[in-house]
């Protein structure tokens, strides 16, 4: 999610912590395990180093994508009339 004052993506729907207006702590701190686990996911796949970079990109994606889907229609979060996609 961005949300910087002049672009806003989506915003997270209300939690017990908030952040920012449209960031709860817990949807912030999903992200920490899915870096984390892509990237040693990655490591451990013997990969050249030049290589390393996007396995873990691709990793985070498709570790993600679950969740990214789903949000919308769980209501995790919502698009805002300012969507720029």
């Amino acid at each position: 999610s961005i949300n910087n004052g002049y672009v806003t993506t989506h915003c997270h729907d209300e939690a017990t912590v908030m952040i920012t207006k449209c960031s709860s702590l817990n949807s912030v701190m999903f992200y920490v395990p899915w870096l984390y686990t892509s990237m040693m996911s990655a490591k451990r796949l013997g990969l050249p180093w030049w290589a390393y970079p996007s396995a873990a990109g691709l990793l985070q994606m498709l570790y993600g994508l679950p969740y990214e889907i789903q949000g919308p229609a769980f209501g995790w979060w919502k698009y805002t009339d300012q969507d720029i996609a």
